[in-house]
């Protein structure tokens, strides 16, 4: 048998918070998994870890990006509609007569999954905006699933919590000093010393 008080007292409980609110059925029974978990979290949460500490790299030695600087491509246009969109269809699948979690969390793992495309190019003012836009919309999204990691995400771009905005402009003028640390890397590799395990 599998205790969610076992797993929770080795990672983070935004990560199985998150996991759980993708993957578990909402009219049926199921069976936990160790591997879809881990799957996840490699192939999602992962990914992000990595865009935080790309962008942080970036920070160190960035400080402010002048708006009159910025110009943004087609793609990058589209990334910042879809922020816009997903922020204001989540209400929707939390409301109580449409409530579903799985179908929130998928809209917000599309967005992740986006966000972590972004991250693969060279981080030019414009790239560094887009992905701090993205990631400061993520934090919002992730207040009902993951509060840990909202707080913290919130905190960094001076947001207090259950703030649910749907206006945001592109980051620009002063940037946030760092972007918190994430725990999905070590997450992952406990998860994968507690399934050899069992």
């Amino acid at each position: 048998a599998v205790w969610v008080n076992e797993i929770v007292a080795k990672i983070s409980s935004d990560t199985l918070r998150i996991f759980l609110s993708f993957q578990r059925p909402e009219t049926s029974n199921t069976s936990f998994s160790f591997d879809r978990l881990s799957a996840y979290v490699s192939e999602i949460l992962i990914p992000l870890e990595e865009t935080f500490s790309k962008v942080n790299r970036t920070l160190k030695h960035t400080r402010c990006l002048d708006a009159e600087d910025l110009a943004f491509n087609e793609g990058e246009k589209m990334f910042f509609h879809q922020i816009i969109n997903t922020l204001n269809t989540l209400p929707t699948h939390l409301h109580p007569e449409t409530f579903s979690t799985r179908l929130a969390m998928r809209e917000i793992t599309n967005y992740i999954m986006r966000l972590a495309e972004f991250s693969t190019a060279e981080l030019t003012p414009n790239t560094l905006s887009v992905l701090l836009t993205g990631i400061r919309g993520l934090g919002i999204m992730l207040q009902p699933f993951a509060p840990q990691t909202a707080t913290a995400i919130n905190s960094a771009f001076g947001y207090g919590n259950n703030k649910w905005l749907t206006d945001l402009s592109p980051v620009a003028g002063t940037l946030p000093t760092a972007l918190p640390s994430l725990p999905f890397k070590k997450d992952f590799a406990t998860l994968s010393r507690m399934s050899t395990e069992l």
